[in-house]
């Protein structure tokens, strides 16, 4: 693909390495990318604060967190969460549907649970809060994740007509603003910057990649991406312990 401006990345899973680093190769990559003026982004469900390590080794062009809530270019930063009205009425019920339910609330770059996050994060920096979260008055969520394992897709039954339930891991439940997809923020971004869907191309592994996985001209899945993935993408790559998204940018982009 000749004509590519902007290659949009998922992290975890698909960029990174299980232990979270990036290989050699893969910065020299997409340092090459740069000096051929191809933008890159980052796509990730990660906070704002989960990404700093990452780029203090390669600062990205445009930033996209908690899959399209939050998102950065330049100086420029677009927040598409749940309003406080939405947020109440999901909580009560969620809490309601499922009273021993373990949830967090991301708002304005603090992560507010109800229990202890380290078992699914360690080193996650939280604050705790009441079990149904009266004790802080939070006007606005960038996302609402919830840990139900078996029963996480009764979500469902809980959301706002604005909202969406996604499902990562198998367990985890994020309920996010029917605006804040990542290929949405990656629209959005490409409107300003002039850039035509036909120019760009991204890679993903799990479902909160689809959209933008769809949308995109190419999109591409690493080998450990899940069956779901696998199953639309247009290309599959090898695997992120195996640097399949800078193979294959060396290979049909560079």
């Amino acid at each position: 693909m000749k004509n590519c401006k902007l290659i949009v990345t998922d992290l975890d899973g698909t960029l990174l390495r299980n232990d979270k680093s990036i290989s050699d190769f893969t910065l020299e990559t997409l340092e090459e990318c740069r000096r051929r003026g191809i933008l890159i982004a980052f796509a990730t469900a990660r906070p704002v604060r989960g990404v700093v390590a990452i780029k203090e080794v390669f600062e990205p062009d445009i930033l996209i967190n908690h899959n399209g809530a939050v998102f950065r270019h330049k100086e420029e930063q677009v927040s598409l969460g749940i309003d406080q009205e939405q947020l109440v009425a999901m909580l009560e019920k969620i809490f309601t549907t499922f009273p021993d339910a373990e949830v967090g609330i991301e708002s304005d770059d603090i992560f507010y649970a109800n229990y202890d996050v380290t078992k699914n994060w360690p080193n996650e920096p939280y604050m705790m809060t009441e079990a149904n979260f009266t004790e802080h008055e939070i006007k606005y969520a960038d996302k609402i994740l919830v840990s139900l394992s078996d029963e996480v897709k009764k979500l469902n039954l809980c959301l706002s007509d604005d909202c969406y339930l996604e499902i990562a891991d198998g367990f985890m439940g994020m309920i996010m603003s029917k605006q804040a997809t990542k290929w949405g923020a990656i629209t959005s971004i490409c409107d300003t910057l002039g850039i035509n869907q036909s120019e760009v191309v991204c890679f993903g592994d799990d479902n909160n990649d689809i959209s933008m996985l769809k949308g995109c001209a190419i999109g591409v899945a690493v080998a450990n991406a899940n069956q779901a993935v696998l199953e639309i993408a247009e290309e599959v790559t090898l695997s992120n312990e195996a640097d399949g998204v800078a193979k294959w940018i060396r290979e049909f982009i560079l």
